[in-house]
C-alpha cells in the first residue's frame, strides 16, 4: 500500500517478530477502512494473525487484533467470533 515501503521493509527483515507486522496492520487498516468502518480488503487480517501466533499474549496486540477483525467483519461475516 501507499506510504508503507518502510513497514514492508520491517517486515522483511524481522518476518517472525510481533511489531513491524501490527505496525503494518495498523497502518493498512487506515487505509483500508471505508465510511462504514469496515474494509475493502482483507491484508490487515494476515500480519495482525502472524503477529498473534508470535505474541498471543500481547494485551496491545490484542486491543488491535480486536479493531482490525471488527473492521474485517463488516466485509466477511466469518471474522465476527475473532473480534
Amino acid at each position: 500500500g501507499e506510504g508503507l515501503p518502510p513497514l514492508d521493509e520491517a517486515v522483511r527483515l524481522a518476518p517472525h517478530e510481533p511489531a513491524p507486522r501490527r505496525n503494518r496492520a495498523v497502518a493498512r487498516l487506515k487505509q483500508v477502512r471505508d465510511p462504514s468502518g469496515g474494509v475493502s480488503d482483507l491484508q490487515p487480517v494476515a500480519d495482525i494473525r502472524a503477529a498473534l501466533a508470535a505474541a498471543p499474549d500481547n494485551p496491545y496486540l490484542l486491543y488491535d487484533a480486536a479493531s482490525v477483525y471488527a473492521a474485517a467483519a463488516r466485509l466477511d461475516g466469518s471474522f465476527r467470533g475473532a473480534a
